[in-house]
């Protein structure tokens, strides 16, 4: 077992990471996202990971701080470790940390109001957003009614995870406390399982905090909007990444006993 040497914890300090890998498209209008949030964040973080376009140079000009790395086998989870190791490095540990897709914009209040769900549930290690497609994507009426049908989609998800109690932190936007980030990397030396078989590396987080002894939390005044698909073969080999990952989860783990979080979280 890897020993990790822990830092203490800044309070009241906010840090965003943002993996990115080949997403000069729509890296501006992340960070103009982040940068407009109510709760004013303390350092926006892009890890520009195996890029080959200029992601890395629109970041650094939009005043993000800007790392690299190449050669990165672990994609989006090896990114995160990374950025998460340099603040380990660093003389203190954020109070809390943001992670988002590249590809999403935060609604303006979702600093804020995550925030204050965790300063009001001293139990949830992280709260997640709620997931709502983009509008205006698409060129033509087939790649419009494929966008519609996943933001439908996103709605029912959202609806069942409050009514089913089924709650886990999605990788497009979410919160986590840093006494849930270092009880995870305290114990197994990294936040994000770095595996082949790691295929929806939020989702493992999820279990991994929860595994611990911390909720977490989907809230709908937590908003997110993520981009989607505009051909049924992307969207195919998306949910079926997400199937075939979250099988791989069950399986290493087993069947437990979702605990119960108030929906008022």
């Amino acid at each position: 077992m890897t020993t990790v040497s822990l830092p203490p914890i800044e309070r009241d300090t906010v840090v965003i990471l943002v993996p990115a890998c080949n997403e000069a498209a729509q890296i501006e209008d992340t960070l103009r996202s982040l940068q407009g949030q109510t709760r004013v964040v303390d350092a926006i973080i892009v890890i520009a990971n195996n890029c080959t376009d200029n992601t890395a140079e629109l970041a650094q000009a939009a005043d993000a701080r800007v790392t690299t790395m190449q050669d990165n086998d672990h994609k989006k989870a090896g990114a995160l470790n990374y950025a998460i190791g340099l603040l380990l490095d660093g003389p203190m540990f954020p109070e809390f940390i943001v992670t988002i897709d590249a590809d999403t914009i935060l609604d303006e209040y979702f600093v804020e109001r995550a925030v204050h769900l965790l300063r009001y549930n001293e139990k949830l290690g992280g709260v997640s957003a709620v997931c709502r497609g983009k509008s205006g994507l698409g060129n033509n009426p087939y790649q419009r009614s494929l966008a519609w049908l996943q933001s439908a989609e996103y709605s029912r998800a959202g609806f069942t995870r409050m009514r089913y109690n089924i709650h886990t932190l999605s990788g497009a936007g979410s919160a986590l406390r840093a006494e849930a980030i270092l009880d995870v990397i305290g114990d197994r030396g990294e936040l994000y399982a770095q595996r082949d078989n790691n295929l929806v590396e939020d989702y493992e987080a999820t279990l991994e905090i929860k595994r611990h002894g911390w909720e977490c939390t989907n809230n709908y005044y937590c908003v997110a909007y993520t981009d989607m698909m505009l051909s049924l073969r992307a969207l195919l080999k998306q949910r079926m990444r997400w199937v075939r990952g979250s099988v791989n989860e069950l399986r290493q783990r087993g069947w437990q006993q979702e605990p119960k979080v108030s929906i008022l979280a």
